[in-house]
């Protein structure tokens, strides 16, 4: 419904629907999936920049908070891959649902009414439960299951700290380099950690 409040929230929608529909090819696209991968989770950091600027007076009102705390485009995005990931025929097509799914909970929040929803989801995947992943074969069975255990995860943590504000490789380079780095070569920093978020060697992480 927050998507529907304008034109310009439903222009978004439209167009994160689209870029979800091509990481998961069931949209044709000149570009990769690392260029979706892009668009999608920088424009969402990008909103939530935009918000800050443009939605100050809406934060004094206490009452409001609970729905202007994240851009309401984070939790639309959310319930497209929700709604992706449901009854989807196509085995490789559920198979990067579920990777965009990891990406997205590693990088924004959703919303506490929605969380419960999307961690439901998430667990049914988990467990081979949802009716699409039973019949995937047994090699896509099993990276369903971990990368929607690894989303889990992820989503828990994002929403327990502080926001992050870009997109950058999580490790245990020093902050300061790693800031200089992401601005000298951005697409090397975002590839790393792109892989670091769909990596299957940590399940704890």
């Amino acid at each position: 419904k927050r998507s529907n409040d304008d034109s310009d929230s439903k222009d978004e929608a439209s167009q994160m629907h689209k870029n979800i529909l091509s990481y998961m090819g069931d949209r044709k696209s000149g570009k990769d999936k690392m260029g979706h991968t892009q668009k999608i989770l920088r424009y969402a950091l990008e909103k939530l920049n935009d918000d800050e600027d443009e939605g100050r007076s809406k934060r004094r009102d206490k009452d409001a908070i609970s729905t202007t705390q994240y851009p309401g485009l984070w939790d639309e995005i959310y319930c497209q891959l929700v709604k992706q990931t449901t009854q989807n025929g196509k085995v490789e097509s559920l198979v990067s649902g579920f990777e965009l799914f990891t990406l997205c909970a590693g990088t924004f929040k959703c919303t506490q009414s929605l969380y419960p929803y999307v961690m439901s989801h998430l667990d049914r995947a988990k467990k081979g439960e949802l009716e699409m992943v039973s019949k995937a074969d047994s090699s896509s069975q099993k990276r369903i299951k971990i990368l929607a255990r690894r989303a889990q995860i992820r989503l828990r943590k994002t929403c327990l700290m502080p926001q992050r504000t870009y997109c950058v490789f999580e490790n245990s380079i020093a902050p300061t380099f790693l800031t200089l780095l992401s601005r000298e070569y951005p697409t090397v920093t975002f590839q790393l950690y792109h892989n670091s978020l769909l990596s299957l060697n940590h399940a704890n992480a």
